[in-house]
């Protein structure tokens, strides 16, 4: 998105990198964020292993298995978008095509591209978590952090 005021504003240098500068904060404060926030629904998922009914599990599961394959019908699109817009800036950036308004669709392309593979790879992500949590919660790492938090408890 950053690129969108570098190809909108040629003619005048402060409203371009204002722009950027806007952008920039915008993305990094989102990733941020996104990133280190605790979400308190979700923190029960890596700390705890669920106990599940094995019909509800099974249900979850067919219900994951179909929705998979529109997660991965609509990440794919989102790949081919995010490296089509690479391509696109590094053509253009290597003077193969000349800078234009229309760059701006490519800046959009390429973080939408990039927004719908985060997303549908966090919600799969997400599913696969809850369907195999037994699996999650028998590994090595999991049960050195529940040491780690049941010490740390009892201090």
């Amino acid at each position: 998105m950053v690129g969108i005021p570098y190809v909108m504003f040629t003619s005048n240098l402060t409203w371009r990198f204002l722009g950027m500068a806007i952008f920039i904060i915008i993305g990094i404060s989102s990733f941020v964020l996104g990133s280190f926030s605790e979400q308190e629904q979700y923190k029960v998922l890596r700390e705890e292993p669920l106990i599940l009914d094995y019909g509800y599990l099974q249900e979850l599961s067919n219900a994951y298995q179909a929705k998979r394959r529109i997660y991965v019908a609509m990440s794919v699109p989102s790949i081919i978008l995010f490296i089509v817009g690479i391509l696109a800036v590094s053509l253009t950036m290597s003077g193969k095509f000349d800078w234009s308004e229309y760059h701006s669709f490519v800046f959009l392309g390429l973080a939408i591209g990039l927004f719908g593979f985060c997303y549908f790879i966090g919600v799969m992500g997400a599913y696969e978590l809850l369907i195999k949590n037994e699996q999650y919660s028998s590994c090595l790492s999991f049960k050195i952090k529940r040491k780690i938090k049941d010490k740390i408890n009892n201090l």
